[in-house]
C-alpha cells in the first residue's frame, strides 16, 4: 500500500531513497518554461486532438504571444498543456518563471497569436523534512 511504501522510504538510508515523493516544480520537470530575457515561452508538451506537440511562442507585449515553432512530438509529461482547437483555448497547468510556477490560460485570437486570459501563481509542493 501507499502507507507501506512511505514507511519503507522513511526507513531507507540509501541516497536513492531520499528522492521526494512529489518533486517541487523546477524548470526540469514542468511542461512549460518562460525566459523573461528572450521573451520565449517553451511548451514542451501540448496535447491537442489526440496528438502531442512541442512549440515556442515569442512575447509580443505584456499579454500576447505569437507562435514561432510547432512540431509533432511524443507525450513527455503527465500534465501537458491542453489546446482545444474548436475554442482556440490553450490551458497551461504550470509555467516555470523565475523560480515560481504559474497556471495560464490563453486564447488564440487568429494568425497564430495568443492572448493571456488568466494567470495565477501556483503554490509549489512543500516537502516535510521530519
Amino acid at each position: 500500500t501507499r502507507a507501506d511504501a512511505l514507511l519503507a522510504k522513511t526507513l531507507c538510508t540509501l541516497r536513492l531513497c531520499n528522492i521526494p515523493v512529489e518533486a517541487p516544480a523546477t524548470a526540469l520537470n514542468v511542461a512549460a518554461t518562460y525566459d523573461r530575457t528572450s521573451g520565449i515561452l517553451n511548451l514542451n508538451d501540448i496535447h491537442a486532438d489526440g496528438t502531442h506537440y512541442r512549440a515556442q511562442l515569442q512575447r509580443l507585449n505584456d499579454h500576447s504571444f505569437t507562435l514561432i515553432t510547432l512540431q509533432a512530438d511524443i507525450p513527455r509529461y503527465a500534465t501537458p498543456a491542453q489546446y482545444e482547437a474548436s475554442t482556440g483555448t490553450l490551458e497551461i497547468p504550470a509555467i516555470f518563471i523565475d523560480g515560481k510556477s504559474y497556471r495560464v490560460s490563453m486564447k488564440n485570437t487568429g494568425e497564430s497569436t495568443f492572448l493571456i486570459t488568466h494567470l495565477e501563481e501556483v503554490n509549489t509542493v512543500s516537502i516535510p523534512t521530519d
